[in-house]
């Protein structure tokens, strides 16, 4: 039996023109498999997850994904000289901690309350991009269900390359950090299954 193709898999759920554009690029034969491998878009990459109700197999690696991402921010931030409130960088590690299995709900309930304060004591515009994403990364991880673990994981990316990510005067300054995010992504979920 011949395995789907990926153009196929992507408008039976109704992708966007975007990402079918795309497909159409790949070879005419390219599965789902090479899609994954391929993709640099961390948007497309969470909401086929998504699609595929993988959310629940893959729940470690979408809560360790947007840690990633939301660390990548504050790393940022301080490079350019503004260095993230304690807060912040608190509840990345809270995040982590719960991701791996090391820390409890309650903790992870008020390093969240407190990284969301956070991001709205900030005044520099991508520094509160950069808190609201260690926020996230807090939010996802207490999200225990996982129900919507994979749209929170791109909320977080989002953040994580500031709060216009998704507009086109910006997009070829977020290009670079959206490669980094879908190889982050690659690193921790490396082959697509449906």
């Amino acid at each position: 039996m011949a395995k789907l193709r990926a153009v196929t898999w992507a408008k039976r759920h109704e992708a966007c023109d975007e990402a079918i554009e795309w497909l159409e690029t790949l070879p005419k034969s390219a599965t789902m498999v090479e899609a994954w491998r391929r993709c640099k878009r961390p948007d497309w990459m969470l909401w086929a997850l998504d699609e595929c109700r993988h959310r629940k197999k893959h729940d470690t690696a979408l809560r360790l994904f947007a840690v990633s991402c939301a660390r990548r921010s504050l790393l940022a931030e301080r490079k350019a000289g503004r260095e993230p409130d304690k807060r912040s960088w608190d509840a990345l590690r809270i995040a982590r901690l719960y991701a791996e299995g090391n820390a409890g709900v309650g903790a992870l309930s008020v390093t969240l309350d407190d990284a969301w304060y956070a991001s709205f004591a900030i005044a520099v515009e991508s520094s509160r991009s950069a808190a609201r994403a260690a926020a996230g990364a807090c939010a996802l991880n207490a999200d225990i269900a996982a129900d919507r673990a994979s749209s929170a994981a791109s909320s977080v990316a989002g953040y994580a390359t500031g709060e216009s990510f998704w507009s086109d005067a910006t997009a070829a300054a977020n290009s670079a950090a959206m490669v980094l995010q879908a190889n982050s992504l690659r690193r921790l979920i490396p082959e697509w299954s449906a």
